[in-house]
């Protein structure tokens, strides 16, 4: 993975790459969008519909995933 500081929204990659991502599922917990209870791996608890929308959000946020293959010489 590669992020670096946002000049635009001044914000570090630090706070996008974990902060950003945590708020994110803490805010759908409460909106009730993931119901099961205890630890729940995030693998498990961001999964199907929920990650489409769990990616959505981020991406609102500025935070764009993109996945990039890289084969080896």
């Amino acid at each position: 993975m590669i992020d670096k500081f946002d000049t635009v929204s001044q914000s570090t990659s630090m706070a996008r790459t974990t902060a950003h991502p945590c708020s994110t599922v803490a805010l759908m917990l409460l909106e009730g969008k993931i119901t099961e209870r205890g630890f729940i791996p995030p693998e498990l608890a961001i999964k199907d519909d929920r990650f489409d929308e769990f990616i959505s959000r981020l991406e609102r946020m500025g935070l764009n995933i993109k996945e990039r293959e890289f084969l080896a010489d």
